[in-house]
């Protein structure tokens, strides 16, 4: 943490780095979220919108702000901000920024979030079926490899595409759940 008296009126830190702060424009309510990189793109999913009734959330969206800055939101033909809507499952669990791609988990599916640019932004691919996660935290990397826990089984995501993973504790697991 930076010396007391270091942080100017505006919240930066000498070295040019900002303390974290809420920001008012992102969406009210959401799942989770990363930052995309190499776009530096706040990624939301779970997230909520303003309709005219209110704010909703909606379980299967992903929204994201624009490219280097995380207080703009709106999506128009200025900003890289966005939104998609998932198309299988019910709620998204979990997303991730691996090395090549974003990664988000709905509860029965995976699918890729690569960066494309204007005007979609983001391009989104199915690249696992009945491969769900079952918890928000039920996944972790490893030197590039992504594992993770779905309702029936463990899976792991690395060069082979998304492969059921051999596991001794299979049985004790899955049927004490």
């Amino acid at each position: 943490y930076p010396p007391t008296g270091s942080i100017s009126a505006e919240g930066h830190v000498p070295g040019g780095f900002d303390i974290a702060a809420n920001v008012p424009t992102a969406p009210v309510f959401c799942g989770g979220g990363f930052i995309a990189m190499p776009a530096q793109i706040l990624v939301t999913w779970a997230s909520s919108t303003v309709e005219d009734i209110g704010v909703l959330q909606d379980p299967l969206l992903v929204r994201w702000s624009d490219q280097l800055n995380f207080t703009n939101w709106v999506d128009s033909s200025t900003s890289q901000a966005g939104a998609y809507h998932v198309p299988t499952g019910s709620i998204i669990r979990g997303g991730l920024q691996a090395i090549q791609q974003g990664l988000i988990w709905t509860d029965i599916d995976l699918y890729s979030m690569s960066y494309v640019g204007q005007p979609l932004v983001f391009g989104f691919n199915k690249i696992g079926s009945g491969c769900g996660l079952i918890g928000k935290h039920a996944l972790t990397q490893l030197r590039g490899i992504t594992f993770w826990m779905s309702s029936g089984d463990f899976f792991v995501l690395g060069g082979s595409g998304v492969q059921p993973m051999p596991c001794s504790v299979w049985d004790f697991v899955f049927q004490n759940l």
